[in-house]
């Protein structure tokens, strides 16, 4: 509700949650003016994969970012995104670092998991299908969803959906 950025929605799918969760997101929705959805799943699916592809079969957005109940964003972070993936035409706006925080919010520090120096300004990657592969097994890139701001249409034009771990 803080984000500088307002022209969002948000999608909560409830995976069979056992606290208070679903009461507490309805009573946020007067707040959100109609641009808040609780979907709820029937069974615990054991995976963020299936909550997010039901997530997005509902989103309208041009934009998707997929966050965790444990996840945190900056006042300006959907903005910024936004900002980025507009002025540079792009699908894909990938973060490298991200905040750390205890669980009291006493601590908070700027984290990754990259094996390479940062990026100090928006980069392109090669569109070369062989290359991104090969830099992908290499440890270039995060692979947890929340660390991408993605075009919805490449995701639903690629079946590009999360699947489950056998």
């Amino acid at each position: 509700m803080a984000q500088t950025f307002q022209d969002f929605e948000v999608i909560v799918v409830d995976d069979c949650s056992t606290d208070s969760s679903c009461a507490i997101v309805e009573s946020y929705a007067p707040k959100f003016n109609g641009r808040l959805m609780l979907l709820q799943l029937d069974r615990n699916t054991g995976s963020g994969a299936v909550p997010r592809n039901t997530g997005l079969k509902f989103a309208h957005g041009e934009y998707v970012f997929f966050a965790d109940a444990d996840d945190l964003l900056t006042l300006t972070a959907l903005e910024e995104l936004f900002t980025l993936a507009e002025s540079f035409k792009v699908e894909v706006v990938y973060c490298e670092r991200y905040y750390k925080a205890s669980a009291d919010l006493s601590e908070i520090t700027l984290d990754s998991e990259q094996k390479r120096d940062f990026v100090a300004r928006p980069t392109f990657e090669s569109e070369d299908l062989s290359v991104r592969l090969k830099e992908f097994a290499m440890g270039k890139f995060l692979v947890q969803p929340w660390s991408k701001f993605v075009r919805r249409s490449i995701l639903l034009d690629n079946e590009l959906f999360g699947t489950v771990a056998a």
